[in-house]
């Protein structure tokens, strides 16, 4: 059975491909894997005969006809244009393209599509379409048509309101009464019975639903119209439960049929009862857990063309297959897919040693290699050298605890190896350690006290009270001061001269894998006598001390490592990488480009001002800027950006959602955002990984917690490309996206930044991308923030920097992704930053130098920045050689939801010599405005406000222009 998520082909996500077949072949450990597609020929058969070909489409103004079935055909996107290939093996044209030119409406013998609904459907909110989409099936259990879609759409965007809408609906309802089974004569109960089938798939109404809902409708608290919208969202409350979780699924399962017979497809069936009882056909094949079946209805399976998605770019790339991963994929560090065992005939280690390792040769497993040795750490301790055997072992005995250790290279082997390193876990045996029962006798032999000592011990071990421990003790005054420290004799005594006063003693362990150092307090009197209460000294005045047990450890277990019968794990180090020449010239060349200075780089306008911060560049340098040149190695401008996503997830926090199908509508908000905000001159080409991809270690290995910039997230991200790179070629992507499932908790992995800096891969190196965190799923008023947050860190992909002021306070406000990427209203790029894009170009900008302003002043005319046409969306003034006073034009369209009191003239400068996160973007306020944010700032009719002496007035605002005076006293 597939799941809600058996859409997820019709949004071209995976990597996999109908008439495909993938395999990935490891040359370590050979693990051939493959997924594969159905057949052209199979999907035909189902349907029936196809029929023969007999003449060819014919345009008319703005309608090709085609005297033929749609599923015969395939349509396909290009950079010039689209076009309508026939599938036919047989036949008059089989196999023949017609470029669909400037045609707005493919007409098939028997149903429609409408191309201008891949956009139409951007222009409302994404909650709007989706409720859409439900009052069709809450009110004709059918997926809607394209035309249908695109009358409503226009309702909407005219206001009205959802209720409006269904009552509308009812109205049509009634108006087929035949085919949708509602008739101005039903009874309530009939009404709330056709409802429960339609939305909840329940044949029956349970007595206190019933009653409650009859209710409703006789006291007037519901209309017929809007009982629906009230019980579609009842049961979208019903997501995950256990008992009634179907029915959301049922639901969502519906929704998306729907969205990809009418959006993504564009289609209508050539009559309105043509459409209302095939709309209904299909959805009632749609169950909790499968679409397939609808899509067989339908009869057709050109699930590849998809209106939504954006046209490739000039510079598209000939794909080659991803690796298709196992689930729960676990590798080792240094060779993939290989477990190397430790051999039996070692020398064995002493019987109290609980720490056994041998290090091996990487280049030859069986081999031991010469390692000097081990650094070997307690977490959150100093690390300290453990040298080797001959033959390659090495022993300790560790106590209860966690520990990091590096395995050394050899001497003179810095070109061949690196230092690999390992996590051990030493548990608790369970077994208490406890001290002898028998009490201590202070030896009569020990050496004799100096003259004037006044606090004489002796330390004993607590397993054996009869045998002295060497150690030493750290002493201090409670009357303040500081620790000293008193190292002892052989035969366990130490002696000391203080004076008289009240002390606190620590007994120094000896082995800190054996015992624990022991706290005294001990009083020396006025006549120079030490005691401690409870301890009775000898005749000599010697006070017998000891240390404390620690508990006894169980044998240490190696991450990465197992360990053979005799409980010695194989470890090495890392081979560096001999990089093929090719693959070598890449990563130079790419250094060689990042090492231009943006010193040399000649404006070509007034307005691109130089970047200030970091105008020294090199690969290792920032690689953000919010002046010119853009950073040259970030993500190209233009054309097609190739991109895959891995989903990462790790033995102590599992994915368990269908990865692609949970990462689809994430990657397809990302790609359709930077398509709007780069003015159809960028489209993302995403790939997701079939299954996740489990690293060997634990979410807390890499130290995150639920704090900006806790942890080590580029040790983080070398791990996973070790681990990946040798299975997915990830430098033939321009961007890779490590994502980690929904269910991580913040505390462990509280966010996830941008990749701003090159990982050197078998084949080059991938430059862009980033590893998401929990933060990547915060709630924020009421939605999630999954791809905003990627739109964000991508928007650090091309270069720009975060928009606010240390991430603590507001400077532009809430007026874009890069300021505020949880924001439900203002999120598309401004101005400044598509300028630096190179997304709008010189003939969309009004540059005006300030020498060329005057008191009587400049008007401009700024068409909505959102609107994707060539006309000027923003006005700027240099105010000096390092900062920029920019005005645009900020529209309820598009992804910015703006209430239509604070659209309007977003004014704000831009400082060049302040950096990342330095708060250099800062939005001008109009008179009166007081939100933290700024969202009441932008500037309406007859506002006027000066900006270090450049005066800015609204004169008139339409629904297409708002135009501005520009001048200077």
């Amino acid at each position: 059975m597939k799941k809600i998520n058996a859409l997820q082909s019709v949004q071209r996500t995976s990597p996999l491909r109908p008439n495909r077949v993938f395999s990935v072949v490891l040359t370590l450990l050979v693990a051939q894997l493959s997924a594969c597609g159905g057949q052209k020929s199979t999907e035909q058969s189902s349907y029936g005969a196809a029929p023969t070909y007999t003449a060819a489409p014919v345009q008319n103004g703005s309608v090709l006809t085609v005297p033929d079935l749609r599923r015969n055909y395939s349509l396909i996107k290009t950079p010039n244009g689209l076009l309508l290939k026939n599938e036919l093996s047989t036949g008059t044209g089989a196999g023949s393209t017609t470029s669909v030119g400037s045609a707005t409406t493919i007409q098939f013998s028997d149903m429609h599509v409408n191309l201008l609904l891949g956009d139409k459907f951007k222009t409302i909110p994404e909650a709007s379409l989706n409720s859409l989409i439900e009052l069709y099936i809450a009110f004709f259990n059918r997926v809607p048509d394209a035309d249908g879609m695109s009358y409503w759409i226009d309702q909407i965007k005219a206001g009205t309101t959802t209720l409006q809408l269904a009552n509308s609906f009812y109205s049509a309802a009634l108006q087929y009464s035949a085919i949708t089974g509602y008739s101005a004569q039903m009874t309530n109960a009939e009404f709330i019975t056709t409802i429960y089938k339609n939305v909840l798939g329940r044949s029956d109404v349970d007595t206190g639903g019933m009653t409650y809902w009859s209710g409703a409708l006789a006291s007037g608290s519901e209309t017929r119209g809007s009982l629906i919208n009230t019980i579609v969202n009842a049961a979208h409350g019903f997501k995950g439960d256990a008992t009634y979780g179907w029915v959301a699924d049922l639901l969502d399962n519906k929704v998306s049929v729907g969205r990809f017979f009418s959006i993504d497809q564009g289609l209508n069936y050539n009559s309105a009862e043509e459409s209302i009882s095939k709309g209904m056909a299909i959805a009632g094949a749609i169950t909790p857990t499968d679409t397939e079946g609808a899509l067989m209805v339908l009869g057709f399976n050109d699930r590849q063309f998809n209106l939504r998605s954006s046209i490739p770019g000039m510079n598209s790339v000939t794909k080659q297959a991803v690796a298709v991963l196992p689930d729960a994929l676990i590798l080792p560090p240094s060779l993939p897919g290989v477990n190397i065992v430790a051999p039996l005939n070692l020398a064995a280690a002493a019987a109290d040693r609980n720490f056994k390792i041998w290090i091996y040769d990487p280049r030859t497993p069986s081999v031991k290699l010469p390692s000097d040795g081990i650094f070997l750490s307690k977490v959150g301790g100093n690390f300290n050298f453990y040298p080797a055997s001959a033959d390659g072992t090495l022993s300790l005995h560790l106590g209860v605890g966690e520990y990091d250790f590096d395995v050394l290279e050899p001497n003179g082997t810095s070109s061949l190896f690196t230092r690999a390193r390992y996590h051990a876990v030493v548990p608790s045996s369970g077994v208490k350690t406890t001290p002898s029962a028998e009490l201590p006798v202070v030896p009569n032999n020990l050496s004799a006290a100096p003259a004037g000592t006044t606090l004489k011990l002796w330390v004993y071990d607590p397993r054996n009270p009869k045998l002295a421990i060497k150690t030493s003790i750290f002493t201090v005054s409670d009357a303040g001061g500081s620790w000293t420290q008193t190292i002892g004799a052989s035969d366990g005594s130490i002696n000391v001269k203080l004076p008289a006063g009240n002390y606190t003693m620590d007994v120094a362990e000896t082995d800190p894998n054996v015992f624990l150092r022991r706290r005294y307090t001990f009083t020396i009197s006025d006549s120079g006598v030490a005691s401690i209460n409870g301890i009775a000294p000898n005749a000599q005045g010697i006070l017998a001390v000891t240390l404390d047990l620690l508990d006894q450890p169980g044998n240490a277990v190696v991450k990465w490592a197992p360990s053979n019968s005799n409980g010695v794990a194989a470890v090495t180090v890392d081979l560096i990488s001999v990089v093929a020449a090719p693959a070598q010239k890449r990563r130079d060349d790419l250094i060689a480009m990042a090492n231009q200075s943006a010193l040399n780089f000649v404006p070509s306008s007034a307005c691109q001002l130089k970047d200030q911060v970091t105008p020294i560049r090199t690969i290792n340098g920032v690689g953000l800027s919010a002046g010119f040149p853009k950073v040259n190695w970030r993500l190209a401008s233009y054309g097609k950006i190739r991109a895959l996503i891995v989903p990462v997830d790790f033995p102590d926090v599992n994915g368990v959602d269908n990865a692609p199908a949970f990462f689809t509508p994430i990657a397809n908000n990302v790609r359709d955002f930077y398509f709007n905000q780069s003015y159809g001159r960028l489209t993302f080409d995403f790939e997701i990984l079939p299954n996740w991809v489990r690293v060997p270690f634990s979410v807390s290995d890499f130290g995150y917690g639920s704090t900006v910039g806790s942890g080590d997230p580029g040790s983080y991200l070398k791990a996973i490309v070790k681990l990946a790179d040798p299975l997915i070629d990830l430098g033939q992507y321009d961007a890779v996206y490590f994502l980690v499932p929904k269910q991580m908790p913040f505390e462990k992995m509280g966010w996830g930044p941008a990749i701003t800096h090159p990982s050197w891969t078998r084949t080059g190196y991938f430059t862009n991308g980033a590893t998401g965190g929990a933060d990547m799923y915060l709630p924020q008023n009421g939605t999630g923030a999954d791809w905003k947050w990627m739109v964000h860190e991508t928007g650090h992909a091309f270069g720009l920097y975060d928009e606010d002021l240390d991430h603590a306070s507001a400077s532009l406000g809430s007026w874009g992704v890069m300021a505020d990427s949880w924001t439900n209203n203002v999120i598309e790029h401004n101005a400044w930053d598509r300028y630096l894009q190179g997304w709008l170009t010189e003939m969309q900008t009004s540059c005006i130098p300030r020498n060329q302003l005057s008191a009587s002043g400049t008007t401009v005319k700024l068409n909505p920045l959102v609107r994707q046409n060539s006309e000027i969306k923003v006005a700027m003034v240099p105010l000096s050689d390092s900062k920029i006073l920019v005005m645009e034009s900020r529209k309820n369209e598009g992804f910015d939801h703006i209430e239509a009191s604070k659209e309007g003239v977003l004014v704000y400068t831009v400082d060049m010599k302040l950096g990342h996160l330095k708060g250099g973007y800062q939005t001008q306020r109009r008179i009166g405005s007081t939100d933290r944010l700024f969202e009441d700032a932008s500037l309406k009719t007859g506002d006027t406000i000066t900006v270090d002496g450049i005066t800015i007035t609204v004169l008139a605002r339409t629904s297409d222009t708002d135009t501005i005076k520009i001048s200077i006293k």
